[in-house]
């Protein structure tokens, strides 16, 4: 079962009630983790709760600070619900100052956009970027350093349970199994979604002449599907790596697996994972991509979903 602490603004532990609900949520896609609580009401709790952490034994998966209380007593039940995001929100929420760097770093970008709030980078390099790179108005710190990272690295950065970023994304040497001999689960849903699929991008390189260059998707997959994307190489700082990643996000986003625990799987996150079932078989070859834990008055359950190791 996941352990929670409550914590205020000097880290001292404080009390609490027992857990009534709780929804952790994680996912590559959305920066900050969340998690939602529920407990019996506790007027020293809404005074002083300033953070929260969650552990799966002892491994530290959740720390964020509380961003909304609300408290409601009626005939049937005094209670609190506490929400909190992980550090990554701070990122969210702050806007950039509007500046280009010529060729940066992205030790350079992390110290001036990640270390303010905080938090760090764990695999920042030295290699410059081999253009410039803009922030426009409006940016988050956030969107400063995404960018950055799907220019340079081709990927998309993720951070983890304790705030720590990873640039290069995060998939784990650990591999889950799931199934006979495995991890339980009580359902299984696949999914294949050809609708994302793009089977080729056609790209301009010359300045003054046409999209008349193709990158084609040489997965199987998407031999029937006829969705074409149009890529100006002249004015992407990413050059033609940019028409690959297109169709690498296409592929990964095109298959997914959910499965739903009656347990907590939540350290699971960038994870390997295989899966033996009776009807599917072995599937192999997948990656952990989002985890959503729950506790209430039905139990514990963990929802994962599982795409494509590309």
């Amino acid at each position: 079962m996941l352990r929670l602490f409550f914590e205020d603004s000097d880290g001292n532990v404080l009390k609490s009630g027992e857990l009534l609900s709780v929804v952790l949520n994680i996912e590559n896609d959305v920066p900050a983790d969340s998690i939602a609580v529920t407990l019996p009401y506790d007027a020293n709790l809404v005074l002083n709760v300033n953070t929260i952490a969650a552990k799966s034994g002892d491994t530290l998966v959740f720390r964020g600070l509380v961003d909304e209380i609300v408290s409601l007593c009626d005939e049937k039940q005094a209670i609190i619900k506490l929400t909190a995001r992980s550090p990554a929100g701070l990122l969210l929420d702050n806007e950039a100052e509007p500046v280009t760097y010529y060729c940066p770093t992205s030790e350079f970008l992390c110290k001036k956009h990640l270390k303010p709030f905080g938090i760090e980078a764990q695999d920042a390099d030295d290699t410059p970027l081999s253009n410039y790179f803009r922030i426009d108005k409006g940016m988050t710190h956030w969107q400063v350093i995404e960018n950055f990272c799907k220019v340079h690295y081709g990927t998309t950065p993720c951070v983890d349970g304790d705030g720590k970023v990873f640039l290069k994304g995060r998939v784990r040497d650990r591999c889950l199994l799931f199934g006979k001999g495995g991890i339980d689960y009580v359902s299984i849903k696949e999914s294949r979604k050809k609708c994302e699929l793009i089977s080729e991008v056609r790209v301009k390189i010359d300045r003054f002449g046409g999209y008349n260059s193709r990158i084609v998707n040489d997965s199987a997959e998407a031999g029937g599907a006829g969705s074409v994307r149009f890529m100006d190489a002249t004015a992407d700082t990413g050059g033609l790596k940019t028409a690959d990643r297109i169709i690498e996000n296409s592929n990964k986003k095109s298959y997914c697996i959910m499965l739903l625990c009656r347990e907590c799987v939540v350290d699971a996150m960038g994870c390997k994972a295989k899966i033996c079932d009776e009807r599917f078989g072995n599937l192999e070859n997948l990656v952990v991509q989002k985890v959503q834990y729950s506790l209430g008055k039905d139990g514990e359950f963990t929802a994962l979903e599982l795409g494509k190791e590309i």
